[in-house]
């Protein structure tokens, strides 16, 4: 059997990387998958509706959301729309462009309703956790199935399902 130390000092081979190329894969898919979801763009960011554009309720309007900004149109933001007294000045939306979001929910201590273009709702789907009742009247598109929780939420637009399965949930 060869080894190195039986060996001249010319003869060395270099060393064989076979196995530690297998174990360094094995720790970068462990470390990807602990770290995937602290990963920026792979977990929805929720953006919370602030209303504070004292001249306008477009979702475009970046005084109208809090630190995070105008949630994106592509289908991975969470959108929180949760006011408390005192009322802010906008405190119905206008989705003023068609928009694309991950989920939706409705909460705080006042009503709000929700108006404008076509709303297309991700895996989220709709969620209602206020008492009061609550009104959409934006055309609704579903890019997935999905499961709704709402008490008291009524919808003056179209739904469109497409292939999806739509579920509502009244606790």
């Amino acid at each position: 059997m060869w080894s190195p130390a039986l060996a001249p000092p010319s003869k060395v081979a270099p060393p064989r990387f076979g196995r530690w190329r297998a174990l360094l894969f094995v720790h970068g898919v462990l470390f990807g998958q602990l770290l995937g979801p602290l990963v920026p763009g792979v977990q929805a960011t929720t953006y919370n509706w602030a209303g504070l554009n004292p001249s306008s309720p477009n979702w475009t309007s970046s005084l109208n959301w809090d630190v995070a900004g105008v949630p994106p149109s592509n289908g991975t933001a969470d959108v929180a729309i949760s006011l408390f007294l005192p009322a802010p000045p906008q405190q119905n939306s206008n989705v003023n462009a068609a928009w694309s979001i991950h989920g939706l929910t409705l909460g705080g201590t006042i009503a709000s309703d929700l108006s404008g273009s076509l709303l297309t709702i991700g895996g989220v789907g709709i969620t209602k956790t206020t008492l009061f009742s609550e009104s959409i009247h934006n055309d609704i598109a579903l890019a997935t199935d999905q499961v709704w929780l709402s008490n008291g939420l009524v919808f003056f637009g179209n739904i469109s399902l497409g292939a999806h399965a739509l579920n509502v949930d009244v606790p």
